[in-house]
């Protein structure tokens, strides 16, 4: 008799690893396997109080629920038939290498025009664009002006690490946050941009920002109320003792986060 396929799952970051492979766990358990969970949390010898104001609080086990008459059903999602929903068909796209993706920019919903809007990498490491949808799934590129929904304000940025906020708590005209840095061969003072936006559309308030490498980025962290900036470096910022690695630099002000400086062993 053949020996069974056994299989590994590890988890392994911060937040959440404990709740997703319980509920891992119970889905593979449903479908008749054996499953066998280990875990170093303290959710196993709960303390006697659990802080739950520090962030979001996922709630796939009981752990933090004292009673509930709720059934806790999990579904699985399926992939849209006619995928890709974005796919290379302008010219700006079919440049060079063809290419239409948000792993650059990034998709938000904006509640005050009821759309979605998407900043993207248009052609392989070429240009930003810009697309809005009603419902995420069909995507319409407009005419910003120029005969193509190139995001000109940013035209002598060749696209490579982009992030883009939709900021709901800002005044109107700092509503959207972009750091963008090019390509290695044109960020050859190896600094981003960060900048500002009310639209999406037209951006303004270039800042440069201090040393950093190829996909660096940034977020907000809303419990915290800070602009955090994850920054790539190898050998940028001075020489880490683990080679290529990553530094952690944090703002309440956003421009104003933007400015670090180089040697810089700690970012904060």
């Amino acid at each position: 008799m053949a020996e069974r396929e056994r299989r590994v799952i590890s988890l392994v970051g911060g937040g959440g690893k404990t709740t997703t492979m319980y509920a891992l766990a119970e889905i593979f358990r449903e479908e008749g396997k054996k499953v066998i969970v280990t875990t170093s949390t303290h959710l196993q010898t709960p303390p006697e109080v659990v802080p739950i104001d520090v962030g979001r609080q996922l709630f796939f086990d009981n752990f933090l629920i004292a009673n509930t008459d709720l059934e806790r059903k999990f579904y699985k999602p399926k992939k849209y038939a006619q995928n890709p929903i974005l796919k290379p068909e302008t010219t700006l796209e079919t440049s060079n290498i063809p290419g239409a993706s948000a792993k650059d920019g990034g998709v938000w919903w904006e509640p005050r025009e009821q759309i979605f809007k998407m900043w993207y990498e248009a052609g392989w490491l070429n240009k930003m664009a810009y697309a809005t949808s009603n419902d995420g799934v069909n995507w319409v590129r407009p005419d910003l002006n120029n005969g193509s929904n190139e995001l000109l304000t940013l035209s002598r940025f060749p696209a490579n690490s982009c992030a883009v906020v939709l900021d709901y708590e800002a005044s109107d005209n700092e509503r959207y946050k972009m750091f963008l840095r090019s390509p290695n061969a044109d960020a050859t003072d190896n600094a981003g941009y960060c900048m500002i936006s009310s639209n999406g559309k037209q951006w303004s308030w270039f800042t440069k920002t201090g040393p950093c490498g190829d996909r660096s980025t940034m977020f907000y962290n809303p419990f915290r109320k800070k602009w955090v900036f994850s920054i790539r470096t190898l050998g940028v910022l001075g020489n880490s003792p683990h080679g290529r690695a990553r530094y952690y630099r944090e703002h309440s002000d956003f421009l104003a986060g933007a400015v670090w400086s180089s040697g810089c062993s700690i970012l904060v």
